[in-house]
């Protein structure tokens, strides 16, 4: 009788041990380093003629984009994205009126953010106000204040919610928005006069995506053959016995 060919226990428990290994998490990290144009804003008015009270308000948005690549799917399978940020800001202002007349600068404003898909991932922002005690007049100097607001980090480390965006072959757009608010009143102008007010910001830091994944894993081993290989094997060896008995029955001589 043939005998069934399988496999030894040794090579059943190594293949056991390979599929059932939870895999070891691993990262990739895309990095980018920034140093965004300065965000200013400005408001300029030249009345024509005398003015009284007027409020001019101007509102500017600089948004930059930061493009990451994809995650490479055949590395493994993705588990999780992570979007970090490590940036300083410098906020400035001032205002000015060449000629006659007085005027103030209620607030200079700004907010920062990273966007993905139009939607925030981390916002920033600050107030710039000027000396509520000080207006602006001619009687002085032309220029009559300005400030510059302290250096300030601006950073985060969050998850993503969705992955998908993350799997796009085409990669992702992480973009830097930032939007400046300047208000000013002006109590009263001459005619030819010049009112300015103006805000800047600067930004740089680094930008980063993490992506998080359980790499690739071989389910079956180099050396145990696949469940079809073993099948063929079998077929084989019966009809390698098949014919090595029809050999032997026809290899008999009857003695009468």
């Amino acid at each position: 009788m043939l005998a069934s060919v399988k496999p030894s226990a040794a090579a059943l428990f190594g293949a056991a041990l390979i599929c059932a290994t939870p895999s070891q998490a691993a990262t990739v990290i895309q990095s980018a380093s920034f140093d965004r144009a300065p965000h200013a804003e400005v408001i300029q008015h030249k009345p024509p003629a005398d003015i009284g009270v007027t409020e001019f308000v101007r509102a500017g948005t600089l948004e930059t984009q930061v493009h990451f690549a994809g995650f490479d799917q055949t590395l493994g399978t993705l588990t999780g994205v992570r979007v970090q940020l490590a940036s300083t800001q410098d906020f400035s202002g001032g205002l000015s009126i060449v000629g006659g007349g007085s005027a103030y600068a209620t607030d200079l404003d700004y907010s920062s953010s990273v966007e993905f898909g139009g939607q925030s991932v981390w916002t920033a922002g600050s107030y710039f106000f000027l000396d509520d005690n000080i207006y602006c007049l001619t009687q002085g100097a032309p220029f009559c204040l300005n400030g510059t607001k302290a250096i300030q980090s601006f950073g985060f480390d969050v998850a993503a919610l969705d992955l998908n965006p993350f799997l796009a072959p085409g990669g992702v757009d992480l973009g830097l928005k930032s939007i400046i608010d300047l208000d000013t009143v002006i109590y009263g102008m001459t005619g030819g006069s010049i009112l300015t007010s103006s805000a800047e910001l600067n930004w740089d830091g680094d930008l980063r995506v993490v992506y998080t994944y359980d790499p690739a894993i071989v389910q079956v081993p180099t050396g145990v053959p696949e469940p079809a290989s073993w099948a063929m094997m079998i077929v084989g060896f019966g009809l390698s016995g098949a014919a090595l008995r029809r050999t032997r029955r026809s290899g008999h001589v009857a003695v009468s």
